[in-house]
């Protein structure tokens, strides 16, 4: 699964002089990336040597600093759960990618004046009282992939959005010394490139399902959500409340198809599909009511207990022809999906 760096650019606060509209757009910003940072997927990464720095020069978002602009500004904002997701990450030593490096036992000396980081608007960012910190980090982390350590293999920095569409950022250092040693080129050099993530949708494509569905209910959701965000969070504007009913995990574990990709994210874009309301413009689910029997003017099946309604589609049509069942429970506003179970083409029941 890749490593996240998060860069001190997103959690540095805005220089003085910035608008109400500024701030509010930063703080939306922050809010976002912590909410992914503390879901527990991916491995996310900061430097506790920034934070602190960060700190001492005022560039830190506070208590003391947020109800200052709480009040100047009139902001409607949660202090306490702000400050309480910042210091919740920014604040573990756990996440703290300097220390990551010693452990694996990365060390570097490089040239004075010798690592470089292009393009140049990315270290621009940030202030002189933290630059020669960020630019040892990366370069030392520069080292690790160089060295083709998994633990910098798939790592990625989240960031604010660079000028003209930069996608990532290309780290070079003259290495004269290093732990472990390694072999360099005649001239030292090391250069290794780094992707960056502007937004969580940015996320999707580093998704592995397999690993997520293994995580259980929690990795299963997570991977619904962001399905439903990629595909029909900005065209549909609904989003139906859904839980997993107690066989649905089992179910799948039964048809042996909890390590079979495809299937899992088949079942991932249907699902984010029902929780749109959109299953049913999508012609190859080929949605339809569960009936009571086979018998074509058999009625929907209703579960007494709350009046849910029945329904099943197709995952796939070939082999098995795995059919995914699920409740729709009516609500006051809008109905609750429950996903029940997954069927062969041939099978009818539902939990």
């Amino acid at each position: 699964m890749a490593n996240i760096f998060i860069d001190p650019v997103i959690v540095m606060t805005p220089s003085n002089g910035i608008s109400r509209e500024g701030i509010e757009g930063w703080l939306a910003n922050l809010d976002t990336w912590l909410n992914e940072a503390l879901s527990a997927h991916y491995t996310w990464l900061h430097s506790v040597e920034v934070t602190n720095l960060l700190q001492e020069y005022d560039r830190f978002p506070s208590f003391e600093l947020l109800r200052h602009w709480q009040r100047n500004y009139r902001l409607d904002i949660n202090l306490i759960q702000i400050t309480k997701k910042v210091n919740e990450f920014f604040r573990n030593e756990n996440f703290d990618l300097g220390n990551k490096l010693v452990d694996l036992g990365y060390v570097i000396q490089p040239e004075e004046g010798s690592i470089v980081i292009q393009p140049d608007q990315f270290a621009a960012r940030w202030p002189e009282t933290i630059r020669d910190h960020m630019h040892l980090l990366l370069a030392t982390t520069c080292a690790c992939k160089y060295t083709q350590h998994s633990f910098t293999h798939e790592l990625h920095i989240a960031t604010l959005t660079l000028k003209d569409a930069f996608r990532e950022i290309e780290v070079s250092a003259v290495i004269l010394d290093a732990i472990p040693d390694f072999v360099r080129g005649a001239d030292n050099r090391i250069m290794q490139n780094f992707p960056l993530l502007f937004t969580p949708d940015d996320l999707l494509p580093l998704i592995n399902v397999i690993e997520l569905w293994n995580e259980g209910e929690k990795g299963i959701r997570y991977a619904i959500d962001h399905e439903y965000k990629k595909r029909y969070q900005s065209s549909s504007g609904k989003l139906l409340e859904y839980r997993l009913g107690s066989r649905f995990i089992e179910s799948i574990h039964e048809a042996r198809l909890d390590t079979n990709e495809i299937v899992l994210y088949k079942i991932i874009r249907a699902a984010a599909a029902i929780i749109a309301d959109k299953a049913k413009d999508i012609e190859a689910y080929e949605l339809h009511w569960l009936r009571k029997s086979e018998a074509a003017n058999s009625p929907q099946r209703v579960r007494v207990s709350d009046n849910a309604k029945a329904w099943r589609l197709m995952i796939e049509k070939q082999g098995a022809g795995w059919r995914l069942h699920y409740w729709q429970i009516p609500g006051i506003n809008e109905s609750v999906i429950e996903f029940s179970n997954l069927q062969k083409e041939s099978g009818r029941e539902i939990y």
